[in-house]
C-alpha cells in the first residue's frame, strides 16, 4: 500500500514537469518550423525584387557611348513593389491594407545597393503636391560612397573601380577607371590597385552601415509613438556577406520584432542582381575587317578576347550585337 502511495505522490510530481518540458519541445518545433518558412518566403520577395532590378535596369550614357561615363538607372519603386506584393502573397494579406500597413511598422528600412550609391526606403515625413505634411515611406536622397583621405582629396566610389576624384592640391575633378587614372594622377590612392580596392570597399560598407543606423534609429522613435515597443537594431552581418553584397547592385530588407505565435520573429534578407557582370567579347577578323561579338553570339573561332566592349574598341575592333 505505502509503494502505491509514493507511486502516486512520484507521478503527481513528476506529471506536470513532464507535460511542461513536452510544450516546451513542441512550442521550439513549432518556432523552427516557422522561422524557416518565413526565412523562404523572405528570401523569395528579395530574390523577385532582385530579378526586377536586373530586367528594369538601364545604363544611360552622357558623354560618350562606352562605360566611362554611363549612369545605371534603376526601378527602384518597382522592386520594392515586388518585394512587398511576394510577402503579402505569402503572408494571405494581399487584399488586406490594414495588415499591409501594420507589418510597416516591423520593416525598418529596405535598401538598394546602387552602382554609384545606396538608395534608402524608410519611414519620414514628406509633403503632398497640396503642402500638407504627412508621414509615410519615401526614397531618401541618393547616399555616395564618398571618402575623404587626411589631405582633403575627395574620392567618390562605384560598386567597380570607376571613381571620380577631387584633388585639393589642384582644385581640380577627374574621372574614370583607376588604372586609367593612375597614369593621369600623382595621388597615391589611385597608385596602389590593392590599398584602392581595400578602401573602396570599406568606404561603401561603412556608408550603408551608417546610414542604415541612423534610419533604424529613426524608426525606433516612429514605432514607440504608435505603440511598438520593441528595440530595432542593426543587424549583425558577416564581413564576407557584406564583400558578396557590394559586388553588385543588391537589395536588402530588414523584419524585426514581427510576433509570430508566443516569439519574435527577426530576418534579414539579401538579393544580388548580377547587373555588373561583365560579358567576354570575342574578336575575329572578318574579310580584313576586326570584328568583336558579345559572348552569347561568339564565332567559332577568334584571336583574341576583351573583358569589355570598351576594351575591343581601344584596340581598333568594331563591335557587332547579337540578333
Amino acid at each position: 500500500m505505502r509503494l502505491i502511495k509514493w507511486a502516486i505522490f512520484f507521478v503527481c510530481i513528476i506529471l506536470p514537469f513532464s507535460w511542461s518540458h513536452r510544450q516546451q519541445v513542441n512550442e521550439y518545433r513549432y518556432k523552427l518550423f516557422v522561422e524557416e518558412q518565413y526565412n523562404r518566403w523572405m528570401n523569395n520577395a528579395v530574390d523577385d525584387a532582385s530579378q526586377i532590378l536586373k530586367e528594369t535596369a538601364a545604363w544611360k550614357a552622357t558623354d560618350d557611348s562606352y562605360e566611362s561615363n554611363k549612369q545605371l538607372i534603376l526601378n527602384k519603386q518597382q522592386a520594392v513593389t515586388t518585394l512587398l506584393h511576394s510577402i503579402y502573397v505569402n503572408l494571405d494579406i494581399e487584399d488586406d491594407v490594414v495588415a499591409q500597413q501594420a507589418l510597416f511598422f516591423y520593416i525598418p528600412a529596405i535598401t538598394i545597393i546602387g552602382y554609384d550609391g545606396a538608395y534608402f526606403y524608410v519611414n519620414d515625413r514628406y509633403a503632398t503636391v497640396q503642402g500638407d505634411e504627412r508621414i509615410g515611406h519615401v526614397w531618401e536622397p541618393v547616399q555616395p560612397y564618398s571618402y575623404v583621405d587626411e589631405q582633403g582629396n575627395v574620392y567618390t566610389f562605384t560598386l567597380d573601380d570607376y571613381v571620380t576624384v577631387y584633388d585639393s592640391s589642384t582644385r581640380t575633378w577627374i574621372s574614370g577607371y583607376q588604372h586609367e587614372l593612375k597614369h593621369q594622377s600623382s595621388l597615391s590612392l589611385l597608385q596602389d590597385e590593392v590599398r584602392f580596392d581595400g578602401v573602396r570597399r570599406m568606404t561603401i560598407i561603412q556608408t550603408i552601415q551608417h546610414k542604415l543606423a541612423y534610419y533604424i534609429n529613426h524608426h525606433n522613435e516612429w514605432a514607440r509613438r504608435n505603440g511598438v515597443s520593441y528595440l530595432f537594431t542593426m543587424p549583425m552581418i558577416p564581413t564576407e556577406q557584406w564583400n558578396n553584397t557590394i559586388n553588385d547592385i543588391s537589395i536588402m530588407s530588414f523584419i524585426q520584432g514581427m510576433q509570430v505565435g508566443a516569439f519574435t520573429y527577426n530576418h534579414y534578407a539579401l538579393g544580388g542582381s548580377r547587373i555588373l557582370q561583365r560579358e567576354t567579347w570575342f574578336a575575329s577578323i572578318e574579310n580584313n575587317v576586326k570584328v568583336a561579338y558579345p559572348e552569347r553570339c561568339a564565332p567559332s573561332s577568334y584571336v583574341e578576347t576583351f573583358a569589355s566592349e570598351r576594351e575591343a574598341v581601344s584596340k581598333g575592333y568594331y563591335v557587332k550585337r547579337c540578333y
